[in-house]
């Protein structure tokens, strides 16, 4: 019974969401870095290292979007890293949401990411973040950007 059990769970997580890694090409890095200098404070500047991106697919719905996680450093001239998650289109890499987090001690996994009914939860050590599409634009429980 346990064995129909775990097929089951992982059958279901399957179905829920399907993820895969990307490469950051010229696009993505370019839309990074237009969010980087509009959340930047003349001090901050983005660690291009820190750049990771996953397609994120909803299989039921077709939906697909690119989640990109980058860290910025030296805000008002300190040390700390605050990273960021933007949510782009996947055919066109255009800006649909971004997610700043001031607090440098949470790290977001994207690979840990979940979609499923128009719904991203990407988790961390602190809890979850969500962000849900409507009309058009992610949001999520911080502010938003317009691009």
């Amino acid at each position: 019974m346990k064995y129909l059990y775990r097929l089951g769970l992982i059958f279901t997580i399957f179905t829920i969401f399907t993820a895969q890694a990307v490469e950051i090409n010229d696009e993505i890095i370019s839309q990074v870095k237009k969010v980087s200098s509009l959340y930047g404070d003349g001090n901050a500047s983005l660690n291009i290292k820190s750049l990771k991106a996953l397609d994120v697919i909803e299989p039921d719905k077709g939906s697909c979007v690119t989640l990109v996680s980058f860290y910025m450093e030296g805000f008002s001239g300190g040390n700390n890293s605050s990273q960021f998650i933007v949510i782009l289109n996947c055919s066109n890499a255009n800006v649909m949401g971004v997610h700043p987090f001031y607090h440098h001690r949470n790290r977001y996994d994207i690979k840990a990411a979940t979609y499923k009914n128009k719904t991203i939860k990407i988790p961390s050590p602190k809890g979850s973040i969500s962000f849900t599409n409507k009309y058009s634009i992610w949001w999520s429980q911080s502010e938003q950007v317009g691009i």
